[in-house]
């Protein structure tokens, strides 16, 4: 479901992921082009994080992967630790749903993100020999996301920051090797809705500068809506771990097919909704 003459720069392919026996992935296929976006949505339990853990070879322990995982043609499923470590961060960048728990509350934020741009040194040739060029780096990379005053805020600690410049921060940290792929896990859940809006905004901005392959996954079928708005985006629907729907996001949201989707579309309020009425439930599914 890529755009006409683009490659699949992700490819999954029959992807399924179980504990002791039991799927809680079941037969998963998406592909994501350069420059695209595929939302990832479901409930809670319904595969979404394990499905990107598996993209970067974070399964937990106990759990196994069938199927094909393929980057830009190469496999993933498999391969040792050392072929992904060389990816992560460098091809493959992922930010997390809560920045408090991801970021460590006792380096600055500065440190945190020189750590990730010396995590793969060979990109930038003579970088570790400079501590100044580092420190440019990082003022740039808190500059794209748009902190205020990076080259003073970048000695200050995550619980200085607001809610949404830590992820603007996480932000920065997951594209300052100008990654190929970006998987984002939840990332405006914790947010109140305005910084929700503002957070959308940079990624679609970094998406467009970058041409930036987004693995978008939510809950939220209404902030799916704001970042699957291009052509050539799509949306797969998890339920229980089987995908339910897939199809383009505009004639998904015009249009759902499964129930499912229609009641997850259902119980988000908007401002035509009837506030004597109860929203849906999944559960009425």
């Amino acid at each position: 479901m890529q755009p006409m003459g683009s490659a699949p720069l992700l490819d999954i392919s029959h992807l399924a992921i179980g504990f002791g026996g039991q799927n809680a992935v079941h037969d998963l296929s998406l592909t994501i082009a350069p420059g695209q976006t595929a939302g990832l949505v479901g409930e809670s339990g319904s595969g979404k994080s394990l499905t990107s853990l598996a993209v970067l070879g974070l399964l937990p322990s106990g759990a196994s992967a069938s199927g094909s995982i393929r980057f830009a043609g190469q496999p993933l499923l498999g391969q040792p630790e050392p072929v992904l470590r060389r990816l992560r961060g460098r091809e493959i960048a992922m930010i997390f749903q809560e920045p408090m728990t991801a970021l460590n509350p006792v380096m600055t934020i500065g440190d945190q993100i020189a750590e990730a741009i010396l995590a793969h040194p060979d990109t930038l040739p003579h970088l570790a020999a400079h501590r100044s060029t580092v420190r440019e780096r990082v003022v740039q990379a808190l500059q794209q996301v748009a902190l205020p005053e990076p080259e003073r805020r970048l000695r200050h600690y995550p619980h200085q920051f607001s809610g949404g410049q830590r992820q603007r921060i996480l932000i920065a940290m997951a594209l300052v090797h100008r990654p190929r792929l970006l998987i984002a896990d939840e990332p405006t859940t914790a947010l109140d809705v305005t910084v929700q809006a503002q957070i959308l905004e940079l990624l679609a901005q970094l998406r467009h500068t970058h041409n930036l392959a987004m693995l978008f996954i939510s809950h939220d079928l209404a902030v799916v809506a704001r970042a699957c708005n291009q052509p050539g985006d799509t949306v797969t629907v998890l339920q229980q771990g089987r995908v339910v729907e897939q199809a383009p996001a505009r004639q998904l949201f015009l249009a759902p097919g499964h129930a499912y989707t229609q009641r997850l579309l259902a119980s988000v309020p908007t401002l035509r909704t009837d506030r004597l009425q109860p929203l849906a439930t999944l559960r009425q599914a």
